[in-house]
This record gives structure tokens, sequence and C-alpha cells, in this order.
């Protein structure tokens, strides 16, 4: 998440006003952070966002690098009405994504329409002309629902489509239609046209060999339990031959991992970069959620198959506006025991490989 309180830090800003309840001014956020972890340095070049996940990025050199922009990216001052929370992000901060080399940007979520269907064009303008593969909106349906495409080792290619459910708080205004731009929109988990459409583009697409990658908006953003049909509906498209790996989000926290015939369900990757930092969340009200820390994922999957090989979770900690590896004790104990408490509602397990470093899924 760029937006917001992230922007106001960056080399180019938007204008900070919010019409939230309880923070009116964006900068507010950053004043927070730097209460509870020190002031921010002075120099803070393109990449400085990324803190240590550009050098773990390098170490695992993963074939494909994905990510949700949970951000529109854009001047526009019309926000979407009836709305609490909207974020953005100055178009020039491109370069932050830039920065990352990333192979692919999901659009379909939560945050995307949030400065209206003018916000949403220039967004996925801003990213074309970055060079940057974007999924899951469109001027269009036919473009909202067009996946990524990348060619791989062996004459494989990876396929990867972005969808977002309403359970993540995406309003049926927000699907794009023959006429209006906007999501790749999931009204319901169970049948329905759009998984119907969904399904029938798959199949269209997929070739023997390909790997195919779902990317969903999903869920609620506090709560550690699935909502209904989000198990059924990523089994379907498994047991169908559809789907090699399932990439969920929403959820402001991590939830649990589960591996289906072979295959990589995740449930809620949680939030990696945002301005929450400081913000204390009253656990007695709300729980035990942490959207301060998080993993970056990285599966790995025989190229034949689709199936789950290996699966390493690197810890990191969002720290004055940084992604850092998380080091310290109480941050890995949360990581670990909340992954492994997920996990076991699927029967899995977590072992610890360089402690401090990396988690590697038991399976």
């Amino acid at each position: 998440m760029l937006g917001r309180g992230v922007d106001q830090i960056l080399k180019h800003s938007v204008d900070p006003t919010l019409s939230e309840d309880y923070v009116k001014d964006a900068r507010e956020y950053v004043k927070l952070a730097i209460a509870k972890n020190g002031p921010l340095p002075e120099n803070r070049p393109g990449d400085y966002v990324w803190g240590d996940a550009l050098k773990i990025l390098k170490n695992f050199n993963p074939d494909i690098k994905v990510a949700n922009l949970n951000t529109a990216v854009t001047t526009n001052h019309e926000q979407w009405s009836m709305k609490g929370i909207h974020y953005r992000m100055h178009p020039k901060n491109v370069e932050v994504l830039q920065a990352a080399n990333l192979d692919c940007v999901v659009l379909a979520n939560a945050h995307i329409l949030d400065y209206n269907y003018k916000g949403l064009e220039e967004t996925i303008d801003t990213l074309k002309n970055a060079n940057i593969t974007t999924i899951g909106a469109g001027r269009i349906n036919e473009k909202a629902e067009k996946p990524a495409i990348f060619q791989f080792k062996h004459n494989h290619r990876i396929m990867i489509y972005a969808v977002g459910h309403a359970s993540a708080g995406i309003r049926p205004s927000w699907k794009a239609t023959a006429s209006r731009p906007g999501v790749n929109y999931l009204s319901s988990l169970h049948d329905s046209p759009e998984i119907e459409t969904l399904i029938a583009n798959i199949r269209y697409k997929k070739q023997k060999g390909d790997i195919v990658i779902l990317s969903i908006h999903w869920g609620s953003n506090w709560n550690f339990e699935l909502e209904p049909g989000q198990r059924k509906f990523a089994h379907r498209l498994i047991d169908e031959g559809l789907v090699d790996l399932i990439y969920g989000h929403g959820s402001h926290h991590i939830k649990g991992v589960e591996i289906y015939k072979e295959k990589l369900i995740i449930y809620g990757a949680g939030s990696f970069i945002n301005d929450a930092e400081g913000i204390n969340i009253d656990e007695k009200m709300y729980g035990d959620f942490r959207d301060d820390v998080s993993f970056m994922y990285f599966p790995e999957l025989d190229p034949n198959t689709g199936n789950l090989l290996n699966l390493y979770l690197v810890p990191m900690r969002m720290k004055s506006f940084q992604v850092k590896l998380a080091t310290e004790e109480e941050d890995l104990y949360y990581l670990f025991n909340t992954m492994e408490r997920e996990c076991n509602k699927f029967n899995l397990g977590l072992e610890i490989e360089d402690v401090g470093q990396y988690f590697k899924l038991k399976f």
C-alpha cells in the first residue's frame, strides 16, 4: 500500500487531505510512525520503502515477482463517495514500483477505484507507461479479465489471472463492463455467471504445460477465519485442473496456507508495505492481529505439474516506512506461532531453517 502516509514520505506527494472519520491529513500517519520508531532519514531514494526486500529478492532470484498494488496511482481529487478509507499515490512515485522490478502488479482490489473511474484510468496509464504489467482491472471487462502471460523455461508458460471478491468490500459498481472501466469482479464464490466466465477464460487459454496462478482479493480486514465458500472455491479450481496456485490477499494480517492435492493456497498474504506502524491495535477489542509484520512468499513449483515443491517464508517487519527483515524475537515468535496455528487447521506444520532468515513449510 504505497498511498496515504507512504506517499507523503516519497519524493512527490498528492494533497494529504483525507475524509476519514478520525484522520483528516495523511501526514498524521507519518507523525504517528515517527513518534513510535523515531525520525526518518532525510535522504530517501526511490527504493527506500523496500528496505531489505530488494536484497532478499536478489538472493532468491524468483522467475516471477507478483504483488497486489493496494492503492490508486493518480492526482485525481474526486473520491469514491460513501467510502471510509481512500488510498492514492502520486503518479511520479511509480519509480518505487520500478525499483523492485516487479513482473506483474494486481489491480483487482478494494482501493483501486478510491479516486473514481478517472483515477483508475490514470493508474492504468501510469503503470503502462512505466512498463509495468497489470492484471485484474481495465477500461472494459475484456481487459480486466485478461491474464498476464510469461514464457518460462522449457517452453512452459505462467498465466496469472486476478479477481476481486465482494467479501473484501469491493462494490458491484466497480465491476468492469463492456462500457465501463473497473475490476474483474466476483459477487459470489458459489455458482455464478462471473465464476463461469473466469473458468471459461482459463480453459480457453490454458495449454498443456501451462502453470496458472489466480490472484484473489477476498475476505475481511481482520479475521483469521475463512469466509464462507473460500475453501470450496479454491478446491474447485484445483479439482477441475484449472489453477496451480492461489494467491489470496485482503486481510491486513497473515492467514494460513493450505496444500491441497499438492497445490498451494495462500488464504491471506497479509499487509506488506503500509503506513499503519504507528497505530496501536487494541488486542482486547480486535484480537491477536498485527499488520506491521508479514512474509515474503517464495513458492517453488514443479514446472511440469505446477505442484508445490517447497515454500519459503521470509519474515518481514514494517518500520520507519521500510520493510526490514524481522529479527526481533517478539516478531519472529508472533509470525511463526500465528502461521503454525493457522496451518494446523489444514494439518500442515512449519519448520525453521536458518533462524532469523526464513521459515520453510513442512508438508
